[in-house]
């Protein structure tokens, strides 16, 4: 997740992704997506956490377990910022 941006002298603030999808086998696009949007928006991705779902949990979007293991993953990384990536409606 090395951002070349950073190279530059440019602070960027810190960002854990969220990615939320139902087939495993399109991770490995919508992550580059991500990286991508980071890169262009001068945000550092830090982490990543992957869940999977069918549709949006109502309330939190997640699970309330993953809200969880996002907010301690953030903690312990100092990111400023989650960015999820998931479809709102189907």
């Amino acid at each position: 997740m090395a951002n070349s941006i950073s190279a530059k002298g440019l602070e960027l603030e810190k960002a854990v992704l969220v990615m939320i999808n139902e087939d495993e086998s399109e991770d490995s696009v919508v992550e580059d997506e991500l990286e991508g949007l980071c890169e262009a928006a001068l945000v550092e991705p830090v982490a990543i956490i992957r869940q999977r779902l069918d549709r949006p949990h109502k309330g939190t979007f997640v699970g309330s377990g993953k809200v969880e293991e996002i907010t301690a993953l953030a903690a312990d990384v100092e990111a400023d910022l989650v960015l999820i990536d998931g479809e709102v409606s189907g």
